[in-house]
């Protein structure tokens, strides 16, 4: 229970493992146990556990999670030191520091298995302590941040087989044949679309013969390519073409039908750059004529869209506007002049003069250098900057909320700017009227506050489940004692709770409390008696009460309202 309703705010200091680590002890020598604990807390560190037994040990590192583990390698028990210490270190991934004195020289031996991060020799020095405790989290943190390079490193080479199976697919995807051949003239890779312009035809080794087999002519379809201009030797003798057109047509090609084909080749070359075979890049340009007619057909579709984007730029309510890199507007869509009052027929560089231009707070002005527009002319992306602008035509101003962009050119450089702004000009007025309706519910509240800290009667409020979360000065007062959280079947036996012949313990049914958030009842007037040990002559109290209804008409918790009637109640019983 807290005074007043009032829960105290909590303090958030910053951890440091290094510094300020949370240490598990794991000490079954009590004497040694507190002497450690003592050691610590004047170190600075936190000792969030100290237990004497290993079942304990493992159950405290799972729900402390601490930082770094002391064990006594040698403690007794179902689990020993050493499970322990093992347990806490694979499951939790916890570092262990063992506590050990000379004479357990055969433990040592076997401590190696656990990965331990140090030893503490008993009895220790609190500077042999803490250089123990600063090694071991520093080793754990290096060591984690190995696991992490580990992992890394083996995601790249994952990464690396699966690029490397990626280029095997695509090059058999590719719509462009690949021949590579080595050093020795051999073949020793083509792709789906190589083997393709072969397909019926019997396989040649010989590549200089490959002109003949496949039928590779000249552009002209007379005379077959020689091996001087062939791409492949130019190649192999560390020469590199580009677009070489030549015509194929064999005998497994359809009468009248050949294919047009521009060929790239490359040498291939080792480390040292010696020549170690070359690779040739062939194309189908057959249908250029076709991919032609479509890229018209494209333009037409993009200046449709074009016109498309203009019209709904036109017809959203944002005001875009668009600057060339000289700062002149190219481009303003209607919303732009609603929002601005009209004035668009000026160079950027002129609305700090005809636009008054104010940050949020409609007092700093905005230099020119400093609209996000002229911003987006310089290559610098704004979101969400605010700003208040007047000009002759809005002479009271408006607010606006303004992102920017640059607008690249073909080559490297800045084109020019673009601007995407709206009136918040309602939105600012809904949030200066929100806050003041806040400001005054918050004083509406601390006058109620103050109210009911006042008044003589108890005022107590709970939620569904009993626990109180507003308790007023008079309501303890009355009571005698703290009202604390407890659960309900608690209520009677604690404040004393009877009915008013002052000898019967009220049963929970009757509790006015149980009676609202259980059932919804309202009462008035309801005669009790209390007595308890700061109450031991008792008070008669007289309680109402209703539930707290939440939107829907559930029940949410519920409110009395007492008062002391004693000396009304004493005074009736003496005139009885």
């Amino acid at each position: 229970m807290v005074p007043n309703g009032r829960r105290p705010a909590l303090k958030v200091k910053k951890a440091n493992k290094m510094t300020d680590a949370k240490i598990l002890i794991v000490e079954d020598d009590e004497p040694s146990a507190t002497h450690l604990e003592e050691c610590l807390k004047n170190l600075g560190y936190t000792v969030c556990a100290s237990v004497s037994c290993g079942h304990e040990a493992i159950e405290k590192a799972e729900h402390k999670r601490p930082d770094l583990a002391l064990v006594n390698i040698g403690i007794e028990g179902e689990i020993s030191g050493l499970e322990t210490a093992e347990q806490i270190g694979s499951k939790f991934d916890v570092p262990v520091v063992y506590l050990t004195d000379e004479a357990e020289e055969d433990l040592l031996q076997r401590t190696q298995a656990t990965n331990p991060f140090g030893y503490v020799l008993k009895p220790f020095e609190e500077r042999q302590l803490h250089l123990n405790i600063q090694t071991a989290v520093s080793m754990h943190e290096r060591e984690t941040k190995h696991k992490k390079t580990e992992m890394r490193l083996k995601r790249i080479i994952k990464k690396l087989k699966n690029f490397t199976r990626l280029m095997k697919t695509v090059l058999d995807s590719m719509s462009e044949g690949v021949v590579a051949v080595n050093e020795n003239r051999e073949l020793v890779f083509h792709n789906s679309v190589a083997r393709g312009f072969g397909e019926g035809l019997p396989a040649e080794q010989d590549i200089d013969k490959w002109a003949e087999q496949y039928g590779v002519f000249r552009p002209d379809g007379k005379a077959l390519v020689s091996k001087d201009e062939s791409p492949l030797e130019q190649a192999l003798n560390g020469k590199a073409t580009d677009d070489f057109e030549v015509m194929v047509h064999n005998e497994e090609m359809p009468e009248g039908v050949h294919a047009h084909i521009s060929i790239s080749g490359r040498p291939l070359r080792g480390k040292a750059g010696a020549l170690t075979g070359g690779v040739l890049v062939f194309r189908d340009i057959t249908k250029l004529q076709h991919t032609e007619v479509a890229l018209e057909r494209m333009i037409a579709e993009q200046k449709n869209q074009a016109l498309l984007m203009e019209t709904i730029l036109s017809s959203i309510s944002d005001g875009v506007l668009v600057a060339n890199a000289e700062g002149e507007f190219t481009f303003f869509n209607p919303s732009a002049e609603q929002i601005s009052g009209g004035i668009l027929d000026l160079k950027s560089e002129q609305w700090t003069g005809d636009h008054r231009v104010f940050y949020s707070d409609r007092k700093t002005r905005m230099t020119t250098a400093e609209l996000p527009l002229v911003r987006a002319v310089r290559g610098e992306a704004t979101d969400d900057v605010e700003m208040f602008v007047r000009n002759k035509k809005k002479p009271d101003g408006y607010h606006v909320s303004v992102s920017g962009r640059p607008l690249k050119t073909d080559v490297e450089g800045h084109g020019g700017g673009v601007i995407v702004f709206r009136d918040i000009t309602r939105q600012k007025e809904a949030a200066a009227e929100l806050d003041k309706t806040m400001e005054e519910l918050r004083k509406q509240s601390e006058l109620m506050e103050t109210m009911f800290n006042s008044i003589s009667d108890g005022i107590v409020v709970v939620d569904v489940t009993g626990q109180s979360f507003y308790v007023n000065p008079a309501a303890e007062q009355i009571i005698g004692m703290d009202i604390t959280d407890c659960p309900p079947e608690e209520w009677v036996e604690r404040y004393g709770l009877f009915y008013p012949d002052r000898e019967t313990p009220m049963r929970m049914e009757d509790l006015p409390f149980l009676r609202i958030i259980s059932h919804g009842e309202s009462m008035d007037e309801v005669d009790m008696f209390i007595r308890n040990q700061n109450r031991p002559a008792g008070v008669y109290i007289r309680v109402s009460g209703r539930p707290l209804l939440d939107n829907l008409g559930g029940i949410r918790g519920g409110v009395i309202i007492f008062r002391d009637v004693t000396e009304r109640m004493l005074s009736e019983e003496a005139l009885a």
